[in-house]
């Protein structure tokens, strides 16, 4: 990548609000259960589908709205894993703007994962139509709320977890448990399409993990929210060493997102029908 497109994605970079983060909450008891993760280690089939196939990479664009896109997209591969569909999208607008509502942020300035693991777990995301991403920032909510609230309540999140290692994330991805919403600081260490290490610095901005990847076995699949243009086709690939970097860092917070109540190793199929849910 040259200087710049460095420059030219590093602006958009400040998107998680590590300063309005609530760390507290993160390291809770809300938010254990990796040990639980860990205990399935070899006690499952890892899973073979391709999130590549499955998610489509959006632009956030000029907004800070990259911890809207994150949750947004956990939800919708702990959906897609739930019903084997390929073709879901949800709503990124009501990721970012509901999540800045829970958070008390006003204006287009970022909002925090923690706001928004409490979006996805107490209302849900509705479907991307009901809500679709404006080309500028725009918080106003649609006329249809009630049509908005019971889409969203088909698609939530009813169980989060603090990975805290690479044992837990491995296992959470291959177990086919949901995707991980992460937020680092961002610099050009991991402004690439392979992260082979991390270093800290950098204004937070948050993006998913969705699986271990087919394309470079025994490292993990980031997929951002900058467009097709940026890394691999808008995907990037990190390292065990550079995933342990960034846990090492308190500014780091990685959270296992699940559509399930009680966590269990699960196969996937996915059918790829076109969208069978009505709203």
């Amino acid at each position: 990548m040259t200087d710049q497109n460095l420059e030219e994605f590093l602006q958009y970079a400040g998107g998680w609000r590590i300063d309005e983060e609530d760390f507290a909450n993160l390291d809770s008891s809300a938010f254990d259960g990796e040990d639980k993760v860990l205990a399935m280690c070899d006690n499952f089939e890892a899973n073979t589908f391709d999130a590549r196939e499955i998610l489509k990479v959006e632009n956030q664009k000029s907004q800070g709205a990259c911890q809207g896109h994150a949750i947004s997209s956990a939800v919708e591969m702990g959906s897609c894993i739930a019903i084997g569909e390929k073709s879901l999208e949800l709503s990124r607008a009501m990721g970012y703007y509901e999540t800045q509502r829970l958070d008390g942020i006003k204006g287009d300035r970022g909002s925090t994962i923690s706001g928004g693991v409490k979006l996805a777990m107490k209302t849900g995301i509705c479907k991307e139509t009901l809500w679709p991403y404006p080309s500028k920032y725009n918080n106003r909510r649609p006329s249809d709320m009630n049509a908005v609230r019971k889409s969203a309540k088909r698609f939530k999140a009813f169980n989060s977890v603090r990975i805290r290692s690479w044992e837990g994330l491995v296992t959470f991805l291959e177990a086919g448990l949901g995707a991980v919403s992460i937020g680092i600081n961002w610099n050009s260490s991991v402004n690439r399409e392979h992260v082979t290490s991390f270093k800290s610095g950098g204004g937070g901005h948050a993006v998913l993990l969705p699986q271990m990847s087919k394309k470079r076995p025994g490292e993990v699949d980031m997929m951002n929210s900058w467009g097709e243009r940026w890394g691999d086709a808008g995907w990037a690939t990190w390292t065990e060493k550079a995933f342990n970097q960034m846990l090492k860092s308190r500014f780091t917070a990685a959270i296992g997102i699940s559509d399930m109540e009680n966590l269990e190793p699960r196969k996937v199929t996915f059918t790829n029908f076109m969208d069978g849910l009505s709203i």
